[in-house]
């Protein structure tokens, strides 16, 4: 269970670290080919920018709640299993613990 709980939570770090990264790339993208004059610019073109950048952020926040809201309840998870993998387990035959 452990190994699963670090599985799960790699893929969500994998997923968080892709959207993270398409976000910069979209800024990046709307930084590069910022336009001179809003007032010469298509409209198509100024909402297109603007779509663009709402999609960086949306990607950026969407990571940025993953790690967070994601991180607690797969740690608090992988705790248990490391204190049930650490304890020490008896096994008491029934029978003899009783001596009738």
């Amino acid at each position: 269970m452990l190994e699963t709980e670090k599985l799960a939570f790699r893929r969500k770090t994998r997923k968080a670290t892709l959207l993270v990264i398409l976000g910069v790339c979209l800024l990046a993208l709307t930084a590069k080919y910022d336009f001179p004059d809003p007032k010469q610019v298509q409209l198509w073109l100024k909402t297109m920018r603007e779509g663009l950048i709402i999609a960086a952020w949306v990607a950026i926040w969407e990571a940025l709640t993953e790690i967070v809201f994601s991180f607690g309840p797969y740690a608090t998870k992988a705790l248990i299993y490391k204190k049930m993998l650490a304890c020490e387990i008896k096994i008491m035959n029934p029978i003899k613990a009783l001596k009738i």
